[in-house]
């Protein structure tokens, strides 16, 4: 059964309604994960210290914030062209009707 999440927006105007949620919260992408390691290994190098960084955030966010500092994960995901799309289904198209003809 399909889980489901409580949304509140308050602009422009308070609306309340349910929705289901997003499956990357049970099958993060793998993109996910990586940035999810990433940042938690940036905020372990802040344990034991105490205080403020010398930019005024506490340690743990200054260590992400230098160590994520335009980092994009290398399994990121980006969307083929519709006409690559085509172009692929095509081939794949021609490479059946071969098979069906050399078959025959």
């Amino acid at each position: 059964m399909a889980e489901l999440q409580l949304v509140v927006r308050r602009k422009p105007r308070l609306t309340i309604y349910l929705r289901e949620s997003p499956s990357t919260i049970t099958y993060p992408k793998d993109a996910q994960i990586d940035t999810r390691l990433a940042f938690s290994r940036a905020a372990k190098k802040a344990k034991g210290k105490k205080g403020l960084a010398p930019d005024g955030l506490p340690w743990a966010a200054h260590y992400v914030k230098e160590e994520l500092k335009g980092r994009r994960s290398p399994y990121r995901y980006r969307r083929k062209p519709k006409w690559m799309l085509r172009i692929e289904a095509l081939r794949e198209a021609v490479r059946l009707v071969r098979a069906v003809a050399t078959v025959t």
